[in-house]
């Protein structure tokens, strides 16, 4: 569980792991974009750092939704509530992998310039020679004519604008009372894993927020004669799959034509058909040939 921790720490773009480190280089490479004075680049930059911060979001409230379904509240069923520790080797291979993920978040610069050897040699610029410090705290500003973004001056101002933003919930809030009361439970002496926040009951609000795009049906489905206290009720959300109906769908239909076609027509089995292709190939490789 902390091994998966680190890791879905690291992949959501958050401090101190590599995932941030690789996000904040490519926030500091767009905002510079914007600096040039082009309209079209200006453009294209700030929507792709509106589209990048918008897939951190999705990125961590997925990997929050996984660890919590996974690692946190009551068993489901009984494999779950037996399960047993993994052998060692197998938390070595991942603790390697989550412990090289922090060490790049901490000691970013020392990859970077391993990094910029290849880069420089391809595009002819260094990216080390413009950027400064060592390790995390003191990270690499990239600095565009007088400016410059350094994550050290975004966390103080995150937590000036934080104890404001008490302050003023304080100030208007007035003075707190404390109150403990006993939950109303309906009669029952206390959760059990049928009550366990389920993976579908997480995501539902971002299904609602984008049913545009997920398009959800729900269907609820009753089994008895009596129509208020049914022996069984089924409730069922399903989404409909927009990228796999209205792009993979179309493009793998087009492939199995094609294919089909190339079966049917081109792979006769025919010697004669396939000298001729070999060819033609060489009359066009030789044409190719003379004009170039």
């Amino acid at each position: 569980a902390v091994l998966f921790l680190g890791a879905a720490l690291s992949i959501s773009a958050v401090v101190p792991f590599n995932g941030f480190i690789g996000e904040w280089i490519t926030y500091q490479a767009l905002f510079s974009n914007t600096m040039n004075g082009n309209i079209i680049l200006d453009i294209v930059s700030m929507l792709s750092i509106a589209t990048l911060a918008f897939a951190g979001a999705l990125a961590l409230a997925t990997f929050v939704k996984a660890y919590g379904i996974t690692f946190l509240g009551r068993p489901r069923n009984e494999h779950s509530e037996n399960a047993q520790e993994v052998p060692k080797s197998m938390n070595i291979g991942i603790g390697l992998l989550v412990g090289l993920c922090l060490l790049i978040g901490i000691l970013p610069m020392t990859l970077i310039s391993i990094a910029d050897k290849t880069i420089s040699s391809m595009v002819g610029k260094s990216l080390v020679s413009k950027m400064t410090g060592d390790f995390f705290i003191a990270v690499y500003p990239i600095t565009i004519g007088s400016n410059s973004i350094s994550p050290l001056t975004g966390v103080v101002l995150l937590a000036i604008i934080a104890a404001m933003a008490f302050w003023v919930a304080k100030l208007v809030g007035g003075k707190t009372v404390e109150r403990k009361f006993g939950t109303w439970d309906c009669g029952f002496e206390g959760l059990n894993s049928r009550m366990q926040y389920t993976s579908s009951g997480y995501s539902k609000p971002l299904n609602i927020v984008f049913r545009f795009l997920f398009r959800p049906t729900r269907k609820l489905v009753q089994e008895g004669n009596h129509r208020y206290h049914p022996d069984k009720m089924k409730y069922v959300v399903t989404t409909e799959p927009i990228f796999e109906k209205y792009l993979y769908e179309p493009i793998l239909q087009m492939i199995k034509r094609i294919s089909n076609y190339a079966k049917q027509n081109v792979q006769t089995g025919s010697i004669h058909a396939y000298l001729i292709y070999i060819f033609i190939m060489v009359l066009i490789l030789m044409l190719y040939n003379k004009l170039a």
